[in-house]
């Protein structure tokens, strides 16, 4: 997930990422996935100096096929951040897909309060948003 946060930051406000990632490796062929976060950014608001936090490495039988989901949920302090997960696999020169990998599932949650523009406030401060309520008589 990616989204321009605070401060013009591409990254999220969170302390939790989903992360799942479907794998496939046959005919001898190795699939290799990395997983990498970073809470730093440029001053264009691009994410600088990931750190690796996961990977994975399999070879895919001779004669058949090797398949699973690597569930790759990350907590994390509060701040912005962004997450980034890469893979090499093999596909042959006519196309035909030997080893890959692909993100079956991404989101974020945050369990912070956040005012009208975004930005982090503690629970008792006014956040500039509204609540209407709708009541309906059931009898």
């Amino acid at each position: 997930p990616s989204a321009i946060g605070l401060d013009g930051k591409r990254g999220v406000y969170t302390n939790h990422f989903t992360c799942r990632v479907a794998w496939f490796a046959s005919g001898g062929h190795r699939i290799r996935v990395t997983q990498y976060v970073t809470n730093e950014f440029n001053s264009n608001g691009d994410p600088i100096n990931w750190v690796q936090k996961r990977t994975f490495s399999h070879q895919g039988p001779l004669f058949s096929a090797h398949s699973g989901t690597l569930n790759w949920d990350l907590s994390l302090d509060d701040d912005v951040w962004a997450i980034r997960v890469d893979w090499t696999g093999y596909r042959a020169p006519a196309g035909i897909i030997y080893a890959q990998a692909r993100i079956s599932k991404a989101d974020y949650r945050t369990d912070a309060y956040l005012n009208i523009e975004g930005n982090p406030i503690g629970p008792e401060e006014p956040s500039g948003m509204g609540v209407m309520y709708i009541a309906y008589d059931q009898g």
